[in-house]
């Protein structure tokens, strides 16, 4: 999907709201995690409990 958002002022810094269409779709919840990538282009995803189980095995080792 595609959509225009405002940005809105957060504190120091600036935030956007995400489509609620996606949020259903991901089933995602206040407070969840998100991985925002950013450099040319701004890309953010949902952190994954696989990720999560991965970094928890990398700090048991």
């Amino acid at each position: 999907g595609k959509d225009v958002r405002v940005l809105m002022k957060m504190g120091g810094s600036l935030a956007i709201t995400i489509p609620q269409e996606y949020i259903e779709a991901h089933g995602l919840e206040k407070g969840d995690k998100m991985t925002v990538f950013y450099n040319d282009i701004f890309h953010a995803e949902p952190v994954t409990d696989e990720e999560i189980l991965k970094k928890v095995k990398r700090m048991e080792e």
